[in-house]
């Protein structure tokens, strides 16, 4: 069973112990107990509670580990599809030579990396290297005279990789 499935069954187990809960509530109902909840503290509906708020955190940390990764994936495809090697699309564009599908391509995946947290450095470098690289693009949909040489100085790999790259082990 991958992470999915576990998390599901996490959220699945919560939502019925909220289920069970309410019923409690509206079919027993009680005087509170001193603690201010309807039931006594060592009660199975206490331990029910602290159950499903274990439940709650684990999923809660899973999805943001998950996001994580999710991310690492955009920029890694965002990388290969745009930007990897002598033909790749940013060459093409840094040339002059893209055409306008590959010019939306490229958009998209630029788009997609300003959108995404990176994986190591400082947020706010990232949101400036990925929008300036963003807006070279779209000058170079609309055809502006130096958007080539403009993309080429925003597109600088070793600028952004220097610092938001994770280091190989």
């Amino acid at each position: 069973m991958d992470w999915t499935g576990v998390v599901a069954l996490g959220l699945r187990g919560f939502f019925q112990e909220i289920e069970i809960f309410l019923k409690f509530l509206v079919l027993r109902p009680e005087k509170p107990a001193a603690s201010g909840y309807p039931f006594k503290p060592n009660s199975p509906m206490m331990t029910t509670l602290k159950t499903a708020r274990l439940f709650a955190a684990v999923a809660m940390f899973s999805t943001v580990t998950v996001s994580q990764g999710a991310d690492d994936d955009r920029i890694k495809e965002a990388m290969k599809g745009g930007f990897k090697g002598d033909t790749s699309l940013a060459k093409l564009a840094s040339e002059g030579k893209a055409s306008k599908e590959d010019i939306a391509k490229l958009k998209a995946y630029c788009e997609t990396m300003v959108k995404v947290v990176p994986p190591v450095g400082d947020e706010a470098s990232w949101k400036a290297k990925t929008e300036a690289l963003l807006k070279s693009v779209v000058d170079l949909e609309a055809g502006v005279a130096d958007a080539p040489k403009a993309f080429e100085k925003a597109a600088n790999c070793k600028a952004c990789h220097e610092v938001h790259k994770p280091k190989k082990k």
